[in-house]
């Protein structure tokens, strides 16, 4: 197919979409005083044109009558300004060919974006950044309120910004950062008031493309910049938006999962779908990435995923869970340690040094104390750490993924989370979905699991298959533990099941069984109230509630604690209404502890809303 760099002065083979104008930038440029800069808009689809007038001044006509808005078929003709035009048909490709005489310019050359190609948007994105005189250029694909870069240009630092992206976003305004935000943003702070702009230059379908462009030491000509993203952005939004299309749907035709992985990537769904699509975006180009989701979605096989799919496979992958490390030990498991650095130090290198060159996974970030929050931030900008009690300056070329199980406002809120660790931690996103979100992948998922349960264990399983009933009642279970807490159940199934087909019954009672374990077990339906038992369960020693304060001098230190913690949390719960999270915030403590603390007092929720 001929392309418009090397077409005859006088016509044009129509790009899937393109400009017709005087300004040298445009697709179509036309010399001509009776055109506007950027006259009218021309879009092939589907083997129909649509031109848009673009409020020249002169306006375009078709077949005579003034349009803002219209379709041209073969033998139409086009007016813009003095010009003339008339659509042709020519080995299947439409051409515009000028019909009156004009003076012409040659044809801008075809972008390599605009190409029906696989071809990337990175040499577009540089000459874009070379115009601006900016440092960084990034293109990024927004989805709700995940995001990843799909593109950039620039090898120097930038600061990208959560609040920009979700404003421009909810919004589909462009803004200057940090002037415009009208609050305070530590992302920027000390920055100049033109440092940032971020853009959208294509909407569709939930999906939001912009432009983000940084100058570490603020735009000289904001006007200029402006008119510059404005005329090129529209053009490598809708390339973008088609060349992504094209590839998402090849790489669904040929998946590229590794097949190493510890637990598979089973499901159709359109959130699992878009899952995946995030993944292999995100694993390419090696920035931070933060997953959120409640506890049991696989954020930790997802993350191994980035890493495999990442130029970085072949380095080392460690995972650094943070609710699970003491607080006092916490800066010299990542940055390491020499001896007499503190009681029972020794030396040793901590997880930066030791996964150099590969990726770390920084799991359950929001348990990560908030000093050491503060070292990590230079860290994830590149700049040297010191091992605790050493004088020695180290770095580390890492890439940085993370996790959280709530929500990142929540958390910075409850101070639980700095704001501006967050900005440098969370340059990709994805939204993991819980299993209840995707439970048309449910019925794959449990025949998966079951045939792996019968493939280890042989004939000692007599549970054969699920039936209609059994996957349905999987289906309207809502899952607070997700796919971990699906992997269970059916674990339970195969262990206990006798015979060939699962029913409806069986996998009620497994999920009953579960709920002596699980806080917040239940079958289906709405959620009821929540209760706590008056009592503890048999199984744990009775310990008495007393109401006077002179009762607790009868008891061991254990059993007064335990029996005070009883009453207090029975008293927590009533006040927030039987809210978990109140309760845990009312108390000053995570969930994850109130449910620990429950458990070593032997109640347990027997309903959780």
């Amino acid at each position: 197919m001929r392309t418009a760099e090397n077409q005859p002065r006088r016509e044009w083979v129509l790009l899937p979409r393109g400009v017709l104008g005087r300004d040298q930038r445009v697709e179509y440029c036309l010399n001509h005083g009776s055109i506007s800069r950027r006259h009218c808009e021309i879009v092939v689809e589907d083997g129909r044109v649509r031109v848009r007038d673009l409020g020249s001044k002169s306006g375009t006509t078709i077949n005579g009558a003034k349009i803002e808005e219209g379709c041209l078929v073969e033998g139409d003709t086009l007016t813009a300004g003095d010009a003339l035009f008339a659509l042709r048909n020519r080995d299947g490709h439409c051409v515009l060919e000028a019909l009156a005489a004009g003076t012409w310019a040659a044809p801008a050359p075809a972008r390599p974006a605009m190409a029906a190609s696989g071809t990337s948007l990175t040499a577009e994105l540089s000459v874009l950044r070379e115009t601006l005189a900016c440092d960084s250029l990034l293109l990024i694909q927004l989805l709700g309120e995940d995001r990843a870069i799909r593109e950039q240009s620039g090898e120097g630092p930038y600061v990208l910004s959560s609040t920009v992206l979700r404003r421009v976003g909810e919004s589909l305004r462009p803004l200057w950062a940090p002037k415009e935000l009208g609050e305070r943003c530590e992302s920027f702070y000390g920055c100049a008031e033109l440092t940032a702009y971020c853009a959208p230059i294509h909407a569709s379908g939930g999906t939001t493309i912009v432009l983000y462009a940084y100058w570490s030491g603020g735009c000289s000509n904001a006007i200029s910049a402006m008119r510059t993203i404005d005329r090129a952005g529209e053009a490598i939004g809708a390339a973008a938006a088609a060349l992504w299309q094209k590839s998402s749907l090849l790489d669904r035709a040929a998946s590229q999962l590794p097949a190493d992985m510890s637990h598979p990537f089973v499901g159709q769904s359109a959130a699992f779908e878009r899952v995946l699509e995030l993944i292999r975006n995100v694993a390419r180009i090696d920035n931070p990435v933060v997953l959120v989701s409640p506890r049991g979605c696989g954020k930790t096989t997802i993350a191994q995923l980035i890493h495999k799919l990442s130029a970085r496979r072949g380095s080392p992958f460690a995972r650094c869970d943070c609710s699970s490390i003491p607080k006092d030990l916490f800066e010299s498991e990542l940055f390491g340690s020499v001896r007499g650095a503190f009681t029972g130090a020794v030396t040793k290198n901590g997880l930066l040094s030791t996964t150099n060159g590969g990726t770390l996974f920084l799991d359950s970030i929001e348990s990560c104390p908030l000093d050491v929050q503060s070292k990590l931030k230079p860290v994830l900008e590149g700049a040297a750490f010191r091992p605790v009690g050493s004088t020695r300056q180290c770095t580390a070329d890492l890439r940085f993924l993370g996790a959280i199980n709530e929500s990142p406002a929540t958390l910075i809120q409850a101070g639980r989370l700095q704001p501006d660790l967050w900005d440098r931690l969370a340059v990709q996103v994805i939204h993991i979905p819980t299993l209840a979100q995707r439970a048309e992948d449910i019925p794959a998922l449990a025949a998966y699991y079951l045939e792996r349960e019968r493939a280890s264990a042989g004939p000692r399983i007599g549970a054969q298959t699920l039936s209609d009933d059994a996957i349905r009642t999987l289906q309207e279970y809502r899952w607070p533990g997700n796919i971990r807490q699906l992997i269970n159940v059916v674990k339970r199934v195969a262990a206990h099941v006798k015979h060939d087909v699962v029913g409806a019954e069986d996998v009620r009672s497994m999920i009953d069984m579960e709920n002596a374990e699980i806080p917040g077990g239940f079958l289906h339906g709405p959620r009821p109230a929540l209760t706590v038992p008056e009592a503890p369960p048999e199984s744990t020693p009775q310990v008495p509630s007393p109401g006077d304060f002179n009762d607790y001098a009868n008891l061991p230190l254990t059993e007064a604690r335990m029996a005070f913690d009883r009453v207090y949390i029975q008293a927590v719960l009533k006040a927030a209404d039987g809210n978990i999270t109140r309760a845990a915030k009312r108390m000053g403590v995570t969930r994850r502890s109130f449910y620990r603390i429950m458990e070593r007092c032997g109640l347990r929720l027997l309903h959780d809303r």
